[in-house]
């Protein structure tokens, strides 16, 4: 975030409203509120495409992009996030040339899953009966900090999506969160989110790299229980655990057209 932007944020945030503090927010719930999304521009987003509706000015293929306040971020400096709670979903989606787009969401041994996996000729391209592409995927929701030192008030909630060949970049990093002594939370990690070029035999594109914010290790970037990041992860996860905040999946489909090749 620029110098400018931050003066000017914790200028309005030095206002005192009084009485009229949070009015017009009153009885609004998870529905009226969108958690962002936060992926990688590839070279066939839209995003980075002139000509596009959704064209934005300076973003290019290796940013990632916010899809709710369409703020892109460099990809090499990457993010600081915490990682607050994950969720593993199949996603069911209208295929491209019939308009694209989440048509539902199914449990990942479901029926409909389990079905669409044995009817397959090639690993991962899985099709419900009526033609619509079934795709494993995680959702990391997370607080995107300012700095590694954490030390604004909280962070901005936001949800990033593994998919494809991402999910083994999702494993590795959970596998080495889980292994750290002492079984942290999974909302004390501090870690750096960047995108990366890789490629496999369809083709190049970018993928994430995620490593610690702090340090050269895991441990030494460990909020401390007390920390106000690490108290507003939990709460973060509790609340979209209790479905009080969630993500509007539909809104994910500009996301989806920014996907590197499959398998």
């Amino acid at each position: 975030m620029s110098d400018v932007k931050k003066k000017d944020e914790a200028a309005l945030a030095s206002y005192d409203y009084g009485d009229a503090s949070g009015s017009g927010f009153e009885e609004t719930t998870a529905d009226d509120f969108a958690i962002p999304f936060v992926s990688i521009l590839q070279a066939q987003s839209p995003q980075v495409m002139k000509g596009k509706p959704e064209y934005l000015e300076g973003a290019v293929a290796g940013n990632l992009f916010n899809t709710v306040t369409g703020e892109v971020y460099p990809g090499e400096e990457g993010l600081i996030i915490v990682p607050c709670c994950r969720q593993y979903l199949t996603v069911e989606w209208l295929p491209r040339e019939k308009g694209g787009g989440i048509v539902t969401t199914h449990d990942p041994k479901s029926e409909v899953v389990s079905q669409a996996r044995q009817r397959a000729t090639e690993f991962g391209a899985w099709k419900t009966e009526e033609g619509n592409d079934l795709v494993d995927t995680f959702y990391l929701y997370c607080l995107i900090l300012d700095s590694a030192d954490a030390s604004e008030p909280a962070g901005l909630p936001v949800v990033i999506t593994f998919t494809s060949t991402k999910i083994k970049k999702y494993r590795q990093a959970m596998s080495k969160w889980r292994a750290i002594k002492g079984s942290p939370p999974l909302y004390a990690f501090r870690v750096r989110l960047r995108a990366i070029g890789d490629s496999n035999n369809k083709g190049d594109f970018y993928n994430y790299e995620l490593s610690p914010a702090v340090g050269s290790s895991y441990s030494e970037s460990l909020l401390p229980p007390d920390h106000n990041v690490f108290q507003a992860g939990a709460l973060f996860m509790k609340q979209v655990q209790d479905g009080s905040m969630k993500a509007d999946l539909a809104a994910e489909k500009g996301a989806s057209e920014s996907t590197e090749p499959a398998f």
